[in-house]
């Protein structure tokens, strides 16, 4: 029998080799089956105290989503976070997502990590070419940070010429460079106190080709000739190592090569003595330690191990499996008990282990391993397990089979009862909400009243107030908020907890419960950021946003909220929320005018790109228009925010595009589809709380409007609203209303006083509205004549050419239909924007400016 330590071969060589090798970024060992190749480079990381995380690629890590997960597992104790939160990033991988998100969210969490990467055996990965798409972009994402190590006895699938040409390895080192020379051969037998004479020692380093499995199973006894293949000697190693033991002692290898990793607490579990155990693998050679406690077999004993109890196929090795997966699953391993169960067949078996993990699986990102369970389980079958079935509703529903995903939904729920029934309530209910359904209140409320008294209804009723919003019934959404959090002490699952809370929070938020979104989202928070629970992180951050801008008017608190939830997105691996983040931080830095922080806004949307839908695009419409009204270009800012007002959900956000509408179109000369959205805007605005923020800046926008449509008595009137209004709304919305007023005094009269202007807009800069005011300042303000008689409503034209052709006020009344008192307001109102000082000097600029021709002047019957 071969003992791991009985000869020890010199490995300066091989080391000094490694050393070059790792001067790279990356290091390839590429050799044969069975060459030495995983346990040199362990070897070498020992004697180089190099620290290192270890991913076996052999086995089923051949999907991307498992491979994120296998990495995930490997940082434990590095990025524990990443270990946590990994479900997200994988769900979307198994999803059939692009990957960049995947790559960034592992870049940060592994942001602050300095470590080696080893993936060995990465020929499994040869048929996958999304998987080594993944290994190689996070290969090129993370180095020279964190150096990788790639073992196998094939690694053609990846772009090893691109790396080398760029410097990013160095030539692999290979079957040569692994194999024991004659020197080493001597070295060793030497230390040993093996007696051999030179010629001897040539024959047998000419026998085994220097391989070092070979050498030491030769020179401990074994017979050793030229045909012996590694395939031939590790199976004569098992056989050799399951000859020697009774049956027990047979069961406990088999079982420990079924768990694959394990630890002591994992051995005691099959009931067998850990230590020893543990002692016999290592001098057996068929397992490794991993880390201070842990330890993992040798694949190719672990594999020869597994089909001999798989060859069987009787009530023992039957035993054997289900053993291993029970302690497999107990250790939290689903997804290799799930493998194990697979291997079984047993249909019953499989669907009693997707019961016990539930919802959970999917919520982990263990996608691929759960349809695989699915599909092993026949439709008769799975009828009679709920949570399986509901699974199974879930995952068509993840694949857009709504239709089939209901109807499983539906018999899930009527086959189950008590808490198993709540949970698949709660998921489809989940399901429903997502898609705006209104029916999932019906099924809700059912649920909730049925369940109330039985147990923790906390996450049903939090999730029926997030529905009662989507269909603005507000008492009732803040109701079942309460009822919610009066149960919420019945939860103990810290990342259900957070899940709660942050929907409650939403329910106060759509409320205009600011006081309360904020003191629930800030609880929501701490609970999830403590949980690894980064999606509800980054929600709970969307209302601590949403409360600064909207109740605070606080833009730097703001901002933090955004940086946070950016923070989180990346960590949850998902790029909607990223994009949420980084719309609303452009929309804040173009209100603000901050062109450098825009800029660099720019490059972010532009790399999200891929992500944006037609919803989150739309939001990005009113920065965008802001941005072309800089330039003046207010008929492309009006064409972009036109057709969006009726697409938006709620009555403020209507009212306030319907308000910066109105601007543009004025601005543009639109003057018929300004006056049109203006009446929009104010029947929303008499919807709205009066104090809102979107309703105080909409009558801002208002009055501008009103400005730029020469409606100088509405002007006025809208102005003397604002300014009693700035008593209530801050110093933000002061310095706004301050704008508006120094723009209807240089509208109207060119006056330059208090307020100026000038002084106005560069106000409007320290108060993070600086892009407003750059809009406001490209505003044509009519300082010349041609300006000035662009100030002219059409019926004041009108009432200007009938005085130019000679008729009265009171003719001009009879012909327009309206009274000579209201002629004569016209008449003054067209001489104050003209600066002229009666009818005569406004006829005369009228016709100076070409807005009358004289020799077309109609004679006064021409007009009836």
């Amino acid at each position: 029998m071969i003992a791991s330590s009985a000869f020890v071969f010199p490995r300066d060589r091989l080391f000094a080799r490694l050393d070059g090798a790792l001067r790279a970024s990356l290091a390839l060992v590429v050799a044969s089956d069975g060459s030495g190749k995983s346990t040199a480079v362990r070897e070498y990381l020992t004697a180089r105290a190099i620290g290192s995380v270890w991913i076996d690629l052999a086995g089923n890590q051949v999907h991307p989503a498992a491979l994120l997960h296998a990495l995930a597992a490997a940082f434990g104790d590095l990025a524990p976070a990443m270990r946590s939160s990994v479900a997200i990033a994988a769900q979307r991988l198994a999803s059939g997502e692009e990957r960049a998100p995947a790559v960034a969210w592992a870049c940060e969490h592994l942001a602050a990590v300095t470590t080696t990467v080893v993936l060995d055996n990465v020929q499994a990965l040869n048929d996958a070419p999304e998987a080594v798409a993944l290994v190689r972009d996070l290969i090129e994402a993370t180095t020279p940070r964190l150096r990788w190590v790639l073992i196998g006895s094939d690694a053609s699938s990846f772009p090893v010429a691109g790396w080398l040409a760029t410097g990013v390895t160095e030539l692999p080192i290979d079957g040569e460079d692994l194999r024991v020379d004659v020197v080493e051969l001597r070295t060793a037998v030497e230390a040993a106190g093996v007696h051999m004479n030179d010629a001897a020692l040539v024959r047998l380093h000419r026998a085994t080709g220097g391989w070092p499995l070979g050498l030491a199973f030769a020179l401990t006894g074994g017979r050793f000739d030229e045909s012996l293949t590694p395939d031939t000697l590790y199976d004569g190693l098992v056989e050799a190592a399951l000859a020697a033991r009774d049956q027990p002692s047979q069961d406990a290898l088999f079982s420990t090569a079924l768990l694959g990793r394990f630890d002591a607490a994992t051995l005691a579990q099959l009931a067998v003595d850990p230590a020893a155990t543990v002692r016999e693998l290592l001098q057996l050679g068929f397992a490794y330690a991993v880390g201070a406690t842990g330890y993992a077999y040798f694949e190719p004993y672990r594999d020869r191990l597994i089909a001999r109890i798989a060859q069987e196929r009787s009530p023992r090795s039957t035993a054997l499996f289900e053993r291993a997966a029970d302690v497999l699953e107990s250790a939290g391993r689903w997804s290799d008990a799930i493998a194990i169960r697979l291997r079984t067949g047993d249909p019953i078996a499989i669907a009693r282990s997707l019961d016990a993990r539930g919802f959970r699986a999917l919520d982990l990102g263990e996608v691929a391993p759960v349809r695989e369970a699915l599909a092993a389980v026949p439709d008769d079958e799975i009828a009679h397990h709920p949570i399986a079935l509901g699974m199974k509703a879930a995952l068509a529903s993840l694949d857009e089979r709504f239709d089939v995903a209901e109807a499983w939904f539906r018999m899930a729920i009527d086959a189950a009862e008590g808490e198993v029934r709540r949970q698949i309530v709660l998921r489809y209910g989940l399901d429903l909400v997502r898609r705006d359904r209104a029916d999932v209140i019906e099924l809700l409320e059912g649920e909730a009243s049925r369940a109330d008294d039985e147990g923790d209804t906390a996450a049903l009723w939090a999730l029926l107030g997030t529905a009662y919003v989507s269909r603005h019934r507000t008492d009732d959404a803040q109701a079942a908020a309460a009822r919610a959090l009066t149960r919420l002490d019945r939860v103990r699952d810290a990342g259900l907890r957070s899940r709660i809370l942050h929907q409650t929070s939403y329910v106060a938020l759509s409320s205009l419960d600011y006081s309360s979104a904020r003191d629930l989202a800030t609880r929501a928070l701490e609970a999830a950021d403590a949980a690894y629970e980064y999606d509800v992180a980054a929600r709970a951050c969307s209302v601590l946003f949403n409360v600064a801008i909207l109740a605070d008017d606080d833009v730097p608190a703001g901002r933090h909220a955004l940086a946070k939830l950016d923070e989180a997105g990346r960590k949850a691996g998902s790029p909607a929320l990223r994009v949420y983040a980084t719309m609303n931080a452009y929309a804040l830095e173009v209100d603000a005018g901050d062109v450098a922080a825009i800029e660099r806004l720019d490059d972010e949307l532009r790399r999200l790109q891929i992500f944006l839908t037609p919803m989150t695009s739309e939001s990005l419409l009113p920065a965008q228009a802001l941005r072309a009204a800089w330039d003046g270009r207010f008929d492309h800012a009006y064409e972009l925010l036109a057709p969006s007002a009726d697409k938006l959900f709620d009555d403020d956000r209507k009212a306030y595009r319907w308000a910066e509408i109105a601007v543009y179109a004025a601005a543009s000369g639109r003057r018929s589809e300004s006056a049109g959205a203006i009446r929009r805007s104010r029947d929303l605005v008499r919807r709205i709380d009066p104090n809102d923020r979107l309703a105080l800046r909409s009558r801002a926008y208002l009055a501008i409007a009103e400005i730029l449509l020469a409606h100088d008595g509405r002007a006025r009137s809208a102005i003397a609203d604002l300014r009693n209004l700035t008593r209530k709304a801050g110093p933000r919305f002061t310095a706004l209303v301050d704008a508006v007023r120094g723009l209807y005094a240089r509208w109207t009269s060119g006056w330059h006083g208090e307020p100026s202007l000038a002084e106005a807009l560069e106000a409007l800069e320290r108060y993070d509205l600086g892009g407003v005011g750059r809009f406001l300042g490209a505003l044509p303000l009519p300082l010349t004549d041609r300006a000035r008689s662009g100030l002219l409503s059409d019926t004041e034209k009108a009432v200007l050419g009938m005085i130019a052709a000679g008729s009265t006020s009171k003719e001009i009344a009879a012909d327009l239909g309206r009274s000579p008192q209201t002629i004569d307001v016209h008449v003054r109102s067209i001489c104050k924007k003209l600066g002229c000082s009666g009818r005569r000097q406004a006829v005369a600029f009228a016709l100076r400016e070409g807005l009358i021709d004289e020799r077309r002047r109609p004679a006064r019957s021409s007009l009836r």
